[in-house]
């Protein structure tokens, strides 16, 4: 490995193909189950009342959940990078968030507080693998959250701990 003195690694936040998908498909459903619902409600049919008020509540949540995964999509939130400093002997995590007083969120620690980097892997279940760097005031940095194969996960942070020169400690979770 070359003799970097700044290593920056990227991270993609929410602008990713499958919010897309989700954003898509909640707002044509969100606009089908509303449409749906005040067509039932105009239409004077005085025994089923219920059904299309609950019908255009539906697509209302939809339309809600759209509007919130959109704005995530348009803020790019979670995106940021993770950089390593040889020169400063510090490492730096930076995140963008939602709009406000805390847009972006620095994290800034030296290397001499650092003590190890884990990967938390499981073979099911619905949370992604991760790479985290632990400190040693117990605190635990995720540095990296995505759907990686094992083996990239795995190439990633050995590539992290080597240029860090820390230790690497694996967690399966079966």
């Amino acid at each position: 490995m070359e003799n970097v003195q700044v290593r920056r690694d990227f991270i993609a936040g929410t602008r990713r193909l499958e919010n897309y998908f989700w954003s898509i498909l909640l707002f044509f459903g969100g606009i089908g189950f509303i449409a749906k619902g005040l067509i039932d409600l105009l239409a004077a049919r005085s025994e089923q009342f219920t059904q299309p008020v609950v019908m255009i509540f539906y697509g209302y949540i939809a339309l809600c959940l759209c509007i919130y995964l959109v704005c995530s999509i348009v803020w790019n939130v979670g995106s940021g990078y993770n950089e390593f400093n040889k020169q400063t002997k510090e490492m730096k995590l930076v995140r963008w968030g939602f709009p406000g007083k805390y847009r972006r969120v620095v994290v800034t620690v030296p290397f001499q507080e650092l003590q190890e980097v884990s990967i938390q892997s499981q073979t099911f279940g619905l949370q992604p693998n991760s790479i985290s760097i632990s400190c040693k005031n117990g605190q635990k940095l995720p540095i990296l959250q995505t759907n990686l194969t094992l083996g990239q996960l795995e190439y990633y942070a050995t590539q992290i701990a080597y240029y860090l020169q820390l230790p690497l400690k694996d967690t399966t979770l079966i």
